[in-house]
């Protein structure tokens, strides 16, 4: 705090009480809250939204005397003032809710840097299991040798959505049911596409594909996929490619199947490439 006093108990209990209705107004709208804290639920929320439930918390002390009273929270950065419809109002501050927050139990600024650090910084994304969906999106690229932005599967032209759908639908997605990598009830489309190209469709929701692969699923936009590979450096990209074949597979694997994959893969590959790619079938690597 910034000064040496401290606010009294009765104006702390009227805090506390304010924030009690701040958090009911909180789980009342949104029904949970982010690591059960006020401060991380308002956080992730739009700042229009983010106001809104503050000003419904907060104080109206247009009367000097009301001024005067909670004068030392608002030296002490607990409270600020802020002008809602005409009138003076203190809304509580990110040191008020984590104050208040702390003496509850509820979080203390270690376990809100935790939050920040696993909502917003952390990799973990990568610990988690891929989805069915993910898993051939990923093959598929792979498969395709899509290393790199100019390589990249592009899904601007009509053409190449279809071909692409058709290679992850009905060659790659049934490969890896069949063999269990995936399981036999999962379908590619949970849902109704719209008048959304399914292509698309698919591709444009993988929004954790990047996270989960450390950032080697790439989609700079404009509908293009692939995965961030330097070529140059074969060793390199043998174990990325090693890595990317382990969020793939089971975690128990088979030479057999090993030996399935990278032949489905290449007859895939060969079949699929002059269409994907526009190139000779011996000409991409």
């Amino acid at each position: 705090m910034n000064n040496n006093r401290k606010p009294s108990t009765e104006i702390y209990e009227n805090l506390k009480i304010k924030y009690q209705e701040l958090r009911n107004n909180l789980v009342l709208k949104r029904r949970r809250l982010e690591a059960d804290s006020v401060l991380c639920t308002l956080l992730i929320m739009t700042s229009g939204d983010r106001m809104k439930f503050l000003s419904d918390s907060s104080l109206d002390v247009t009367s000097f005397d009301e001024q005067e009273k909670y004068r030392i929270a608002e030296q002490n950065d607990l409270l600020r003032r802020a002008i809602i419809n005409n009138k003076i109002n203190l809304v509580f501050t990110v040191f008020g809710i984590m104050e208040i927050e702390k003496e509850l139990g509820v979080i203390d600024e270690a376990g809100f840097l935790r939050f920040i650090q696993k909502k917003y910084f952390d990799f973990d994304e990568g610990n988690k299991k891929l989805s069915a969906s993910e898993k051939v999106v990923l093959l598929g690229l792979i498969t395709m040798h899509c290393f790199g932005e100019e390589r990249a599967i592009n899904l601007d032209a009509e053409e190449a959505q279809i071909v692409w759908y058709q290679l992850l639908n009905e060659s790659l997605f049934p490969f890896i049911q069949n063999q269990k990598i995936v399981p036999q009830s999962e379908k590619l489309l949970s849902t109704s596409t719209g008048n959304e190209n399914p292509a698309n469709y698919l591709m444009r929701r993988q929004n954790d594909l990047s996270k989960k692969t450390a950032g080697i699923f790439a989609n700079p936009g404009k509908n293009k996929y692939f995965l961030d590979l330097l070529l140059g450096n074969q060793l390199k990209t043998t174990s990325i490619l090693s890595y990317l074949f382990k969020l793939i597979l089971p975690e128990r694997v088979s030479l057999e199947l090993i030996n399935s994959v990278k032949t489905h893969i290449e007859v895939v590959f060969r079949e699929f490439v002059p269409v994907i790619h526009g190139k000779d079938r011996k000409s991409v690597v």
